[in-house]
């Protein structure tokens, strides 16, 4: 929804009950970015942490099938180097 000022805004309303139990309801007009900035910023956060988690996995990965499988393998066949292997 658009707000008086153009930009999107997210407008929520509540109906209030009063004393005299009028129909009334209030609307307040919220920028989209003010409303999501906390959910992006967790966003951010957790595909940083995602992502750093992931390269660290995959280089432990590496590092583990070099050691127990190239190089038995390359020990097994005779080779002397990993760079013959590969």
């Amino acid at each position: 929804m658009q707000g008086l000022d153009g930009f999107p805004v997210f407008m929520p309303s509540e109906p209030s009950a009063t004393a005299n139990h009028r129909a009334c309801s209030l609307s307040v007009g919220i920028p989209l970015e003010v409303s999501f900035a906390q959910a992006n910023q967790s966003l951010r956060r957790n595909l940083l942490i995602l992502g750093r988690g992931g390269c660290c996995f995959w280089m432990a990965a590496q590092s583990c099938a070099r050691r127990f499988f190239v190089r038995r393998e390359c020990a097994r066949r005779g080779r002397r180097s990993l760079a013959e292997a590969i």
